[in-house]
């Protein structure tokens, strides 16, 4: 139990841990590393200081959370963004090279002349694919879950032969379920 006692040397006020089941203790001041002997009874005089105490406050009973392990989801969800980015890469290259559209995007571009629209659509493949290679880093490092998460849904639109789009959203499936294993810069976890 923890025991409020004071130094009969200086006088000074300390708390120490005796044993419940022990009549005295010796102890030693912090103050003046004075050694000396407290008493559970006084058996002579009530008004000893030697022999004096009061038991302190109650035994602490401290809460504190359980850490949760953390799982390989986002690390799962990196490579997948990794894998993303490099189909990302490799598609907006055959579009580029072989002059190829794809029809998603052709219909909707149907003012442009054919090599503006190969073009623009290579630009918007290597803006989603570096998303996700964005996502990736950020995923890899468990920090800043919103532009890891912002970055995985980029990665939907980097087509990556069309894998990617697949890759890309589970991997964003991934980074929302491991939210609370993601901290946020310096201001730590997000709970």
């Amino acid at each position: 139990m923890k025991v409020k006692t004071k130094c009969p040397k200086c006088d000074n006020i300390f708390i120490t841990e005796v044993p419940e089941s022990q009549d005295s203790f010796e102890t030693t001041c912090p103050s003046c590393r004075e050694s000396f002997k407290i008493k559970k009874k006084c058996l002579s005089d009530p008004l000893d200081e030697e022999c004096s105490w009061e038991e302190h406050g109650e035994p602490r009973k401290t809460v504190l959370s359980s850490l949760k392990p953390y799982t390989n989801r986002p690390m799962v969800a990196s490579f997948l963004l990794l894998t993303t980015a490099v189909l990302g890469v490799f598609t907006a290259v055959v579009i580029y090279t072989n002059d190829l559209t794809v029809p998603i995007f052709s219909e909707s571009m149907a003012m442009l002349t054919a090599s503006m629209r190969i073009e623009l659509v290579f630009a918007l493949v290597i803006i989603f694919s570096v998303a996700a290679f964005l996502g990736f880093l950020f995923s890899w490092r468990r920090r800043h879950f919103s532009p890891s998460a912002v970055c995985a849904f980029l990665g939907i639109l980097s087509i990556g032969f069309f894998i990617g789009s697949v890759l890309s959203t589970i991997a964003l499936i991934l980074i929302i379920t491991a939210r609370e294993e993601f901290e946020n810069g310096k201001q730590g976890k997000i709970f």
